[in-house]
């Protein structure tokens, strides 16, 4: 029994280790900001806001934000507004789970007001809650420090 205990530790450790890797985002999000079946997702949150900002500072704070969360960016498509992301995100109520996610933007006015779509889902294996509400939550609000007036 003692030399199998060192293997299934090993074991236990690896498949923790595969199941805590992010997919590469490209491709799983559609070209329009609606409700997607994403491969390998658990669970999905949207959020959707409008800014009182232009189209060019509103994809730069996205792409920031992308920056500040540690998030590879996988896909940036300044002509149609819609930037995707996978990583880790470790929000309080979690320990660090993989996420992907998409941002659409688009100016809606000449004022200047932009509206953001953020999408957030969560490729966590294991089984409880709904651990892509928070990390949307800590997603949105990590951009709204970059677009509101200071």
């Amino acid at each position: 029994m003692r030399t199998i205990q060192p293997i299934l530790i090993a074991i236990t450790l690896a498949l923790t280790a595969c199941a805590s890797v992010a997919p590469n985002s490209k491709g799983l999000y559609g070209p329009s900001p609606v409700r997607q079946q994403v491969a390998g997702s658990s669970d999905q949150r949207n959020i959707h806001r409008y800014y009182q900002q232009d189209l060019d500072t509103s994809a730069q704070a996205i792409k920031q934000t992308i920056a500040a969360i540690g998030f590879t960016l996988d896909e940036s498509d300044d002509s149609n507004g819609k930037y995707t992301a996978h990583g880790i995100l470790n929000t309080a109520s979690d320990g660090g789970w993989p996420y992907t996610l998409a941002f659409y933007v688009k100016q809606i006015s000449s004022t200047p007001t932009t509206e953001i779509h953020l999408f957030v889902d969560s490729h966590r294996t294991s089984i409880g809650g709904t651990p892509s509400r928070p990390a949307a939550r800590a997603i949105m609000d990590e951009l709204e420090r970059r677009l509101k007036p200071q």
